[in-house]
C-alpha cells in the first residue's frame, strides 16, 4: 500500500474513531453540559441561587432525571461530526504540514513536526471543524436552555430561522474560535512534546 492510500485509510478510520467517541462521551457527560449552561443562565439572569446543587435540584424537580439529558440529540448532531471532523482535518493537515516542512528543511526522512507546526495544526483543525459545527453549537445552547421551551428540533431550527437568519446560527462563531483554536494549539503542542519525551525516556532505559 502506498502512502496516499495509506493517508486515506487513516483518514477514514480517524473519522469513525472520532464520530464513535465524540457520541460516547456526549452520552455520558450532556447532563454536566445541561449543568453549565443553566449555572451560566442563572448567574447571567441575577439569580441568588446559582450553585450546581439547586440548579441540579430544580431540573430533577421540575423535569425528572431525564431532564438532565435534554439537549443530547442537538450535542450529538453537534459533538459526533465535529470530533469526527476534528480529527480528519488534524489527519491531513498534520500531513501537508510535514510534507511543507520537508520541503522547507530539505529533509525528506523528516517524521515529526516542529513546535509551531503543532500548535498551528492543532488551533487550525479546532477552528475549522468548530466554524463548520457552529449551527449545531447555537442550536445546543437553546435547546439546554431553560428560556426556550422547544417542543422538538424543527420548531428550534425555524425559530432560530426566524429570529436571525442564516447568521443567526453562526451567533457567537468568532469568540468560540478565538477560546478553542489557543487551547486546541496548546493541547497538541504539550501532547507531542510529552509524547517524545516519554519515548525518550523508554529508549534510554
Amino acid at each position: 500500500m502506498n502512502s496516499e492510500a495509506k493517508t486515506k485509510v487513516g483518514s477514514i478510520v480517524h473519522l469513525g474513531a472520532g464520530a464513535l467517541s465524540g457520541m460516547t462521551s456526549c452520552i455520558l457527560l450532556q447532563p454536566f453540559d445541561l449543568l453549565k449552561t443553566r449555572v451560566q443562565q442563572s448567574h447571567m439572569q441575577g439569580a441568588g441561587r446559582g450553585s450546581v446543587l439547586h440548579v441540579l435540584q430544580t431540573v430533577v424537580q421540575s423535569e425528572g432525571v431525564r431532564g438532565l439529558w435534554r439537549g443530547t440529540i442537538p450535542t450529538l448532531l453537534r459533538n459526533a461530526p465535529g470530533t469526527s471532523l476534528y480529527f480528519y482535518f488534524l489527519s491531513h493537515t498534520r500531513a501537508l504540514s510535514l510534507a511543507a516542512e520537508r520541503r522547507i528543511f530539505h529533509d525528506t526522512q523528516r517524521t515529526k513536526l516542529s513546535a509551531p507546526s503543532n500548535m498551528l495544526v492543532g488551533a487550525s483543525s479546532r477552528a475549522l471543524a468548530g466554524f463548520l459545527l457552529m449551527p449545531g453549537t447555537v442550536l445546543k445552547v437553546q435547546y439546554e436552555s431553560s428560556l426556550y421551551r422547544y417542543k422538538g428540533m424543527m420548531p428550534a431550527v425555524v425559530e432560530i430561522w426566524r429570529s436571525g437568519g442564516f447568521r443567526g446560527f453562526f451567533v457567537g462563531a468568532v469568540p468560540t474560535a478565538i477560546r478553542d483554536a489557543p487551547y486546541a494549539g496548546l493541547y497538541m503542542l504539550l501532547y507531542e512534546a510529552v509524547k517524545s519525551y516519554e519515548r525518550a525516556f523508554a529508549e534510554g532505559r
